[in-house]
């Protein structure tokens, strides 16, 4: 559903909403460090976009590696003239995205719960847990703190090409059940 809003969006705004909320799925970011992601901290020569210290939650800097699907669709996002925000707002005084409900709300419907934009990121997580990814790089790609010694001195790689694999798994993994759900949906044999 929403590749299709993003693809088939009937304004910028919408489109732009759509892509927001996947970014927060297969990233588990926090919306406010999501939504307020701008250009200059995207790199696509080496793959990564970055989370100041002072824009993330715990105040600890974050190097997020870009997967082949994470850079698809950051690749595909408009450019506003005068706006620096990744998810920018044609209509906010903020220049970013603000609350994406229209969204959610069909994200919702569509799943028979009620869910928030941080119920993506404990998604983020199950889908992590589902592939495999181990608890340190989990806590690093959530950018949470880690409270005991070997997360503290020595799980805590900062170069984001160490946490590919598990990112590339986990969207690989996103993408493979986006693709069963339109086969269910369009009565193909899954």
């Amino acid at each position: 559903m929403l590749q299709e809003r993003i693809v088939n969006a009937r304004t910028l705004n919408d489109q732009n909403a759509a892509a927001y909320v996947a970014f927060l799925l297969l990233t588990g970011t926090r919306k406010t460090e999501a939504a307020t992601l701008t250009w200059d901290r995207v790199n696509f020569n080496e793959d990564w976009f970055f989370i100041p210290k002072d824009i993330a939650k715990n105040h600890n800097a974050l190097t997020f590696p870009l997967s082949d699907t994470l850079r698809m669709l950051l690749e595909a996002r408009p450019r506003v003239e005068g706006n620096s925000y990744v998810f920018a707002s044609w209509g906010k005084k903020s220049g970013h995205i603000g609350d994406p409900r229209g969204v959610m709300d069909r994200v919702s419907e569509i799943s028979g719960l009620h869910l928030s934009l941080h119920d993506l990121r404990r998604t983020a997580d199950d889908v992590a847990k589902v592939c495999k990814v181990d608890s340190d790089e989990r806590r690093q790609l959530l950018n949470h703190l880690s409270a005991d010694v070997h997360g503290r001195h020595y799980a805590n790689n900062p170069d984001p090409s160490a946490l590919a694999p598990a990112v590339k798994a986990m969207h690989a993994w996103i993408v493979e059940q986006g693709k069963i759900a339109e086969a269910i949906r369009s009565g193909a044999n899954v």
